[in-house]
């Protein structure tokens, strides 16, 4: 290989020993190119292989990922403008071909590596780019026709939720840290008292249909249950004169407060994951820990703090999973979690929320509208009264089974059903003398921003990394210290 060019490939692909594939050979262009000749085929024009890079155009804020490397004319103009990876396709190719040509003179500005597959999650520039392109060569597509396939499949199983959760913690992810600074900050005034429950069977209420059809049994047997409600029921709850015991919210979007709105009452007590924005009268709320990596990136172990398990990204189905977990003894009921519609409606009545979006011409703009409508409404599986769409499949083959049996009548929920009256006393009556309990210890931050301004220069920037990504920023140290040092005077 030119020496030169040796700086565009990945370590991995240097690592191999290029054998000499008689089936190559070259000829020059007309613009004194190199081109590549194998299996009799040109791996590009033997004319003007420049022009071949017209052909493609860059996207914005996007990285090309090149499946095929050959002579790489055809990235050229690409790379004026994007970040190129180029995917070697057949490697002991690929080190022949960079053998006569020079890389130097095609990409001055050094904008394209070359590398294997396995490589690509940990070399695509996520800081900088949102998203990418795919480029396939047109010519070794057709000689390599499977390994073209599996590597685009092999993208779309294994690098497409890495890139997910990427654009997650994009969007989400300097909330998400402000969120849990504020948190870690103010742990003092917190409700740190156990939770107890003691007899009574729980039911976990969330927005969906079935929670109306639950409303007359809840109000009828409210005495023998511990009612816990995600915040998206609770004004439906409260509308019906129910007041539940507990209410969960995970969310870091402003818009969870209008959940809230009217609704507040003493003896509920609530619960936020650390990285919710929602703001209540603080010793009235207790904190739950997901796996945001900040706690865990700090040396904090989360299993010895109460644990609400967001990965699902369903809040009904946390609620279960931390109920399963901490009162595994007591009867565990749910209501309105229904992984699907019933009669075409999505919310259960009543729900502030919706009607606020409906009467009030919503605080989401005519464009989020239009594409909460189209992603919810397409793509719906009927059953009978019930329909359920690409989302809500989503969640529902999640979801583990566990101790948890529901009132939902919905064909798409995994639990066992409650089928009649004579069941759900059951439950009810299996819960005497059983009790569970769940301790609120707190992570040992007396001053979190000082804590993390201490730490090695390495973990600093791992915990930084959704607030880098947000700001499309390589990660660096003075970077981190000045939004850790003004968070620090806003706070």
């Amino acid at each position: 290989m030119k020496e030169e060019n040796k700086k565009f490939c990945s370590e991995k692909l240097l690592e191999l020993i290029p054998q000499k594939d008689n089936e190559l050979e070259f000829v020059m262009s007309k613009d004194n190119l190199p081109v590549p000749i194998y299996k009799k085929k040109a791996l590009h024009s033997r004319y003007f292989p420049l022009k071949e890079s017209e052909k493609y155009a860059s996207q914005p804020d996007s990285a090309v990922i090149a499946i095929g490397a050959g002579g790489l004319y055809h990235l050229t103009s690409v790379a004026k403008h994007s970040p190129v990876i180029a995917i070697s396709i057949c490697h002991e190719l690929t080190l022949q071909i960079l053998e006569e040509i020079s890389l130097d003179c095609l990409f001055p500005s050094g904008n394209i590596k070359i590398i294997t597959l396995e490589e690509l999650p940990a070399s695509f520039p996520y800081f900088t780019c949102s998203s990418y392109q795919i480029i396939l060569h047109p010519v070794l597509s057709n000689l390599f026709v499977k390994e073209t396939n599996k590597i685009v499949q092999w993208i779309q199983s294994v690098f497409n939720p890495q890139f997910t959760n990427i654009k997650t913690q994009r969007t989400f992810g300097k909330k998400w840290l402000k969120n849990a600074l504020i948190n870690l900050s103010d742990m003092q005034y917190f409700n740190t008292e156990p939770l107890e429950i003691e007899n009574k069977a729980i039911v976990v209420c969330g927005a969906g249909p079935s929670l109306d059809m639950s409303i007359p049994l809840l109000k009828r047997k409210r005495s023998d249950l511990y009612i816990v409600s995600a915040d998206t029921a609770l004004p439906i709850l409260v509308k019906n004169e129910i007041i539940p015991d507990s209410v969960f919210s995970m969310d870091t979007s402003p818009y969870s407060s209008y959940h809230f709105v009217g609704t507040f009452n003493k003896s509920i007590r609530f619960f936020k994951d650390y990285t919710s924005s929602l703001k209540i009268k603080k010793n009235s709320v207790s904190l739950l820990f997901s796996d945001f990596p900040l706690l865990p990136l700090c040396g904090f172990h989360l299993d010895s703090l109460p644990r609400l398990d967001t990965s699902s990204g369903n809040i009904g189905t946390s609620m279960i999973q931390f109920f399963g977990k901490y009162f595994s003894e007591l009867p565990l009921i749910c209501t309105g979690i229904d992984f699907g519609f019933y009669n075409k409606i999505s919310y259960s009545k009543g729900n502030y929320h919706e009607n606020y979006r409906i009467h009030n011409a919503s605080y989401f703009s005519d464009s989020e509208q239009y594409d909460a409508k189209l992603y919810y409404r397409q793509n719906l599986e009927y059953s009978q009264e019930w329909s359920q769409n690409s989302q809500n499949r989503y969640y529902a083959v999640q979801q583990q089974l566990s101790n948890c049996t529901t009132l939902s009548t919905s064909p798409f929920v995994p639990w066992e059903k409650i089928k009649n009256n004579n069941d759900f006393e059951n439950y009810i009556t299996a819960a005497k003398d059983k009790k569970g309990i769940c301790s609120f210890s707190l992570p040992d931050f007396k001053d979190p921003i000082k804590y993390l301004l201490e730490l090695s220069e390495q973990i600093l920037l791992q915990i930084m990394t959704p607030y880098f990504l947000s700001e499309n920023k390589i990660p660096n140290l003075k970077d981190a210290q000045l939004f850790l040092e003004s968070f620090k005077k806003e706070k």
